[in-house]
């Protein structure tokens, strides 16, 4: 009894050290709400609308106004539906992983065979640890009762839960995907 309490103990005791681990805010979003931090430069890169969940995903490029030489890019992921909103921010350099690994999940949904309830991607797959990215993003298959579509879920830390998903039945992870590569390529466009 004593090693299932010691056992016991050590698996919450790690588990809240992953809890303070958890990069929440993102780094672009820690940014952004500074005071003296102001967008600078801003574009909407996309919509993915269902009769669900609305997403705008807007390429943005952010600067210290104190210190203009501080500056940081990426994009903001707005998501809302009857009952809930958030906002999620992505650095620019992790912007192609969750490109691909949206790109992932849209050709391995279209593999014959049997399909899991959701299909995700390795970028997303947390493991033990605390999630690599502001948001995890999988496609889930229906049934008699529900369309397929694309999932977003904004991350919490752990022993919070996610918070709420946002579905968008009949949309393909495709949607997400392309706006994501036009504000890369508008975020690009700038540097030129």
């Amino acid at each position: 009894m004593s090693r299932f309490c010691v056992l016991s103990g050590l698996l919450v005791a790690a588990a809240q050290g992953q809890v303070s681990s958890v990069p929440r805010p993102s780094p672009l979003e820690a940014f952004v709400q500074q005071t003296t931090t102001r967008v600078t430069w801003s574009m909407d890169a996309g919509r993915i609308d269902s009769n669900e969940s609305h997403a705008t995903v807007t390429a943005l490029d952010a600067e210290d106004a104190g210190q203009p030489a501080r500056r940081m890019r990426g994009v903001r992921v707005s998501l809302t539906k009857p009952d809930a909103n958030d906002q999620v921010y992505l650095e620019e350099d992790k912007l192609d992983i969750v490109k691909n690994a949206l790109d992932e999940i849209a050709t391995a949904i279209h593999f014959p065979g049997v399909h899991p309830t959701y299909m995700g991607a390795q970028a997303f797959w947390m493991g033990w640890g605390p999630p690599k990215y502001a948001l995890i993003a999988q496609y889930y298959f229906g049934d008699a009762a529900t369309a397929a579509g694309l999932e977003i879920r904004p991350f919490k830390p752990m022993f919070q839960g996610y918070r709420v998903p946002y579905t968008f039945p009949g949309q393909p992870p495709e949607r997400f995907s392309a706006a994501l590569g036009r504000a890369i390529e508008a975020l690009k466009e700038r540097d030129r």
